[in-house]
């Protein structure tokens, strides 16, 4: 029986635990991306204040200018921090668990098919060596495994 990836994936998608692992996923890179905008938004406007004490040092300070300045600043800083956590750091949190253990389990397979083969191989050459089968005995097996890949297929 051969494994496939729209096998694979609708296994997965009928387990339980994959569905909770997936929404566990989605809530943690939420929670990521609200922590890391929020980090990012403090500096930012950490870094805001220094430049606003520079800007303002030694000049007459009307609060309400003040205040509506750094409103708008704010509002741009917490905007852009926003729109950097989204578009650059939460696609790389995000994950298709459905897809990654389909993925896993077909490459798994693979791994071991190959090995196989690899094992079968070897035998039939070290058979062939000490003259315990023949060339055309190699030849009838591959076309017989061909053969039921392309029925079973």
């Amino acid at each position: 029986m051969e494994i496939t990836y729209e096998n694979e994936i609708k296994k997965e998608y009928r387990n339980v635990e994959n569905w909770l692992d997936q929404f566990f996923n989605i809530g943690a890179s939420m929670l990521w991306a609200v922590g890391s905008w929020l980090m990012l938004s403090i500096s930012s406007i950490g870094f805001l204040c220094i430049i606003f004490a520079l800007y303002y040092d030694g000049r007459p300070v009307v609060l309400t200018d003040l205040q509506s300045d750094f409103k708008g600043l704010v509002v741009c800083v917490f905007s852009v921090a926003s729109l950097v956590v989204l578009l650059f750091g939460l696609p790389k949190k995000l994950r298709n668990v459905f897809e990654n253990k389909a993925w896993d389990r077909l490459s798994r397979y693979e791994a071991i098919k190959n090995q196989f083969d690899s094992r079968v191989t070897t035998t039939d050459s070290l058979l062939l060596t000490y003259g315990l089968i023949t060339q055309d005995d190699i030849e009838t097996r591959q076309r017989n495994k061909t053969g039921d890949e392309v029925n079973n297929g």
